[in-house]
């Protein structure tokens, strides 16, 4: 039996009416549910890593720093050298310094910055972080020894306000400029120093581990939307490694001048790949661009919420 059909007859309107059906199903198979449930896990797994691993006598070292900071603030108009250090001591409290945090910073760690040789993104040896420390070692050493007699010069004047119980405002005013100058010392050793802080590395075993362990991530969502797991954790190589590229590409001394970034890097290498050799069908099942994105998107929006 044939189907009937209508057809409308002149002058007469049509409205379409989509309505939109939900189901409990939906937050299991639809991408941009999926998208919130792999942002929430990366959240919960990160605050479980750090929240039941806090620095060792966190707490006990706050109380210690934040009674200085009461007992020096009470003492003296100004912020007193002791209270400098507290507040600085304090802050330098973080689970992220601590052996576990530095290893998984490892895996986050982006290509670095290059020149001539893109190897020197993923690899450095101990040679090479030598000599880029070399030129800068004398002037590290200066403002050091600048810090130290800046540091000196304030603990005297402090002492001076304080024989004076804090009460001479030419004193007091003495010792605050001196703290500040001080300050001034520290920062500029601190910048100093970060300049013979190259250190050897070699991002390869990590940038592998996170590939792993993204590849198996994502594609455990993919499997729970009814995909296919292992054609997607196979294509998804490729696609990290095109990600790995992009990194280094904007990490190119010139490049990164330009601010050419990541995201220009990484559409110029898709439409390379898509209008040449075009893209392997092998790889199209992790071509999830709006999976990741939604992801990514979900862990900002819970980071600006936190900071």
């Amino acid at each position: 039996m044939a189907d009937k059909t209508s057809t409308p007859s002149a002058g007469q309107d049509y409205v379409v009416i989509e309505s939109g059906k939900t189901s409990l199903k939906d937050l299991y198979t639809k991408e941009d549910w999926m998208a919130i449930w792999m942002g929430f896990t990366i959240l919960i797994v990160g605050l479980f890593i750090y929240l039941s691993n806090p620095p060792d006598k966190m707490q006990e070292n706050f109380n210690k720093y934040n009674a200085t900071m009461k007992e020096e603030a009470a003492k003296a108009p100004f912020k007193t050298i002791a209270w400098q250090q507290a507040s600085d001591s304090k802050n330098r409290i973080r689970a992220r310094d601590q052996s576990f945090g530095k290893t998984i910073q490892e895996f986050l760690n982006a290509p670095s910055k290059w020149t001539a040789n893109p190897v020197d993104a993923l690899y450095r040896s101990k040679a090479e972080a030598d000599a880029l420390n070399a030129p800068f070692k004398e002037a590290a050493d200066k403002a050091k020894a600048a810090q130290e007699a800046a540091l000196a010069k304030a603990k005297e004047a402090e002492k001076a306000a304080g024989a004076a119980a804090f009460k001479n405002a030419d004193l007091n005013k003495k010792a605050e400029a001196e703290i500040a100058a001080w300050l001034k010392a520290k920062d500029a050793a601190s910048k100093a120093n970060a300049k013979v802080g190259n250190k050897p590395y070699n991002r390869l075993p990590y940038l592998l581990g996170a590939a792993i362990i993204l590849g198996l991530f994502f594609g455990i969502g993919k499997a729970i939307m009814g995909q296919s797991f292992g054609r997607f954790f196979i294509g998804f190589f490729f696609v990290f490694a095109l990600a790995v590229l992009a990194y280094m590409a904007e990490q190119q001394s010139t490049m990164s001048h330009y601010g050419f970034g990541f995201p220009l890097w990484a559409i110029i290498f898709g439409l390379l790949i898509s209008n040449t050799v075009g893209t392997p069908k092998w790889v199209m099942p992790a071509v999830s661009t709006e999976y990741y994105i939604k992801t990514g998107l979900g862990l900002l929006g819970v980071d600006h919420d936190f900071t």
